[in-house]
């Protein structure tokens, strides 16, 4: 399995995340936690770059040009789930206005925040948290990196 992500960020060392809607689960809006960032499958005949730019517009309602790879992580199968290639591309830091153009998908989200790495700590999986900062990381340096499990390996 393939999955194409892209990290915007408003501005340096945040990151945009996405509260997925879990299906039959009910909403906690309260809670703040996030799910997710920008992306998704990669679709038959779909290059990853292709499928960064398409699930952007479909998760947040923008037309990005996603920039240079960041990293490329492998995870490992786990119970439901295949084992699988993650990659993340640099979204680029959005203009100052351009949050008020986010639209999310109502039937497949429940919203969207910006975060700094402490907040995304806070409200993302562990394994999301250790692959944005080895994005944001990799941004940072001019680099790409190769993780396994969100650690990084090169």
């Amino acid at each position: 399995m393939w999955r194409a992500r892209c990290v915007e960020r408003r501005t340096a060392g945040s990151a945009s995340g996405l509260r997925k809607r879990a299906h039959g689960q009910p909403e906690n809006r309260a809670s703040g936690r996030l799910s997710e960032i920008p992306g998704g499958c990669v679709e038959a005949d779909e290059s990853p770059y292709q499928a960064a730019i398409r699930e952007c517009r479909e998760e947040l309602g923008l037309d990005l040009a996603p920039g240079r790879l960041l990293v490329v992580d492998w995870v490992p199968a786990r119970a439901g789930r295949t084992e699988g290639l993650m990659v993340v591309f640099d979204g680029g830091t959005l203009e100052p206005r351009a949050h008020e153009r986010i639209v999310v998908p109502p039937g497949e989200l429940k919203g969207w925040a910006f975060s700094d790495p402490p907040e995304a700590a806070q409200r993302l999986p562990p394994l999301l948290t250790r692959r944005i900062t080895e994005a944001l990381n990799a941004r940072a340096d001019g680099c790409s990196y190769y993780l396994e499990d969100g650690v990084r390996v090169t």
